[in-house]
């Protein structure tokens, strides 16, 4: 028998058997809609034992855990001493509080460059606040000058800073 026959025989008894399954099971839906089938309800006394053993198991956990500390705050977190017992505990001078850095000059550092194009912009932070800026813009008391593929230039009416990307 040529290829194509055995290829078209098969061909034709798929189809037919497919037909057949087709016309003779009932639609999912009609099945998934029947009422004569009522779901299982156990009785609440076949769950009370297990019911009570987890109970049991709550009431004897140990304590659920507390955060020693806010992971979404930032700032210096005060220590705790340790426990002695029995000794009294040399008293500390309090450490005294870190002074800001002073910076001489200039209060903004570079933090990076974008170009698209033709437009060029800044990213320069303060150590508080991230300004986005572009040539012409006003950051304090200083005004975009200039902006390069490597630094930004920024004026006042007495100075004039260039800041570099750090490499």
């Amino acid at each position: 028998m040529p290829l194509r026959t055995v290829a078209l025989v098969a061909a034709v008894c798929v189809t037919i058997g497919w037909l057949l399954a087709a016309t003779l099971t009932p639609p999912v839906a009609r099945l998934q809609s029947r009422t004569d089938r009522q779901p299982r309800v156990a009785p609440a006394a076949e769950h009370a034992p297990f019911t009570e053993q987890l109970n049991l198991r709550l009431r004897e956990a140990p304590p659920r855990p507390t955060a020693a500390r806010n992971p979404f705050s930032f700032g210096i977190r005060a220590r705790r001493e340790p426990a002695t017992s029995g000794t009294n505990p040399v008293p500390r001078d309090p450490l005294p509080p870190a002074a800001e850095p002073t910076r001489a000059g200039l209060a903004y550092s570079l933090s990076g460059i974008g170009i698209t194009g033709e437009l060029r912009t800044a990213v320069l932070t303060d150590g508080r606040n991230v300004h986005i800026v572009e040539v012409n813009d006003a950051v304090g008391a200083y005004r975009v000058v200039e902006i390069t593929d490597s630094s930004i230039t920024l004026a006042s009416d007495t100075d004039r800073h260039t800041l570099r990307l750090a490499q």
